[in-house]
């Protein structure tokens, strides 16, 4: 049964092949255009997928430091980040500082004991 599969799967390339090499150049090069174009398309959504995302620049002791988008989505999910990191050691996220450009902001965070952060409010 296997063998047959992978018989069946060989004909179906050597076909494939057969047929783009025996095609007419134009319908070769909308072959290859489709293709290409496919390639960009999938190279442009994953590029577009790492700019929204979220770098964790340090984390060191009570202190997080974030870099992320300058959108108020990136600034929400970087506070969730720190106050998730926090709640481990039984802590809260105190936000130190913000500092923003026009596409790109850091974000710093201290963990402190809620009794400190309430005195720091």
């Amino acid at each position: 049964m296997k063998d047959e599969l992978e018989s069946a799967a060989r004909d179906l390339r050597l076909a494939d092949e057969r047929r783009f090499f025996t095609a007419s150049r134009r319908d070769r090069f909308k072959c290859v255009l489709r293709t290409s174009a496919f390639c960009l398309l999938t190279s442009a959504l994953l590029v577009a997928g790492c700019a929204s995302r979220v770098n964790t620049i340090v984390e060191e002791g009570n202190y997080r430091t974030y870099e992320h988008v300058f959108t108020e989505d990136a600034a929400e999910t970087v506070r969730r980040m720190a106050e998730r990191s926090c709640a481990i050691k039984k802590q809260v996220a105190m936000k130190t500082s913000s500092t923003c450009s026009l596409q790109r902001c850091t974000t710093h965070y201290q963990c402190m004991d809620p009794a400190d952060a309430e005195r720091h409010k």
